[in-house]
């Protein structure tokens, strides 16, 4: 019996752990035992962000208590000043690079989310848009993110719009990757899939770093996985929020 429970508990710690066996990470597989399995029996859809990892501080807005913010295929991105200086044109290329084809693909959701400029005081805005406001260490709202440490952001959801507030370019990442996941698993619970798009919560979200070294190693010093495989374990790694990749190519 000691054996046997072993087994399955190394089984479960498997199948839990390995992004493979873990819905909505592969849209085509349906596991019993799914993130997505509990988002659809509401245990922790409305308790909890479906964020990984989970964020230092969450709330559900009480002002937009069951309403929801589509997350459309081509939802725009728009900057103000500051943040448009910190996010420079090649930063949002790469960006788009990851989010359209890397991400969009391994969650099998079509996304495009285009930078479209400067959010002005004055400017049309869209029904739908993400905001990303730059807010430096001596700001108020920074020091309620994580007074200016690296990769801190806070996330403010609304029916108008998603608006991220950071101090640094990774904290814009982690906003708009911490949006992707709500929309994501939204679609895998089906809990707020319209014919518009994704109907995310209002979320109130407050985030920073735990550790600044979060890594995974690969070993590749006997067998090889490949190119495509290497490409898709560090889309996996951003997805999470890892910033250090071991590749251990050799045992000499």
């Amino acid at each position: 019996y000691v054996g046997l429970l072993c087994v399955l508990m190394v089984s479960g710690a498997f199948i839990f752990g390995n992004p493979s066996f873990a819905a909505p990470l592969d849209m085509h597989l349906h596991i019993g035992n799914s993130a997505a399995t509990f988002i659809k029996n509401n245990v922790v859809a409305d308790s909890l962000p479906s964020i990984i990892p989970l964020p230092g501080s969450y709330k559900l807005s009480d002002k937009f208590s069951g309403k929801y913010f589509v997350l459309r295929k081509s939802t725009p991105i728009l900057l103000d000043q500051k943040a448009a200086a910190v996010i420079t044109t090649d930063l949002r290329r790469q960006w788009q690079a990851l989010l359209k084809e890397n991400i969009a693909g391994l969650l099998g959701v079509d996304m495009d989310l285009p930078f479209k400029g400067i959010a002005g005081i004055n400017a049309a805005k869209p029904d739908s848009r993400i905001v990303m406001r730059f807010e430096d260490s001596h700001g108020n709202q920074s020091k309620a993110v994580g007074a200016g440490k690296p990769g801190s952001y806070q996330l403010k959801i609304t029916p108008e719009a998603a608006v991220i507030t950071a101090g640094d370019a990774t904290g814009f990442l982690y906003g708009i990757i911490s949006l992707i996941q709500l929309g994501a698993h939204a679609q895998e619970g089906h809990q707020g899939q319209g014919a518009e798009g994704l109907n995310i919560p209002c979320w109130q979200i407050r985030d920073q770093p735990e550790y600044n070294w979060r890594g995974l190693m690969l070993d590749e010093s006997r067998p090889f996985f490949g190119k495509a495989e290497v490409e898709k374990l560090l889309t996996w790694m951003a997805y999470y929020k890892l910033n250090r990749f071991h590749w251990h190519l050799t045992d000499e």
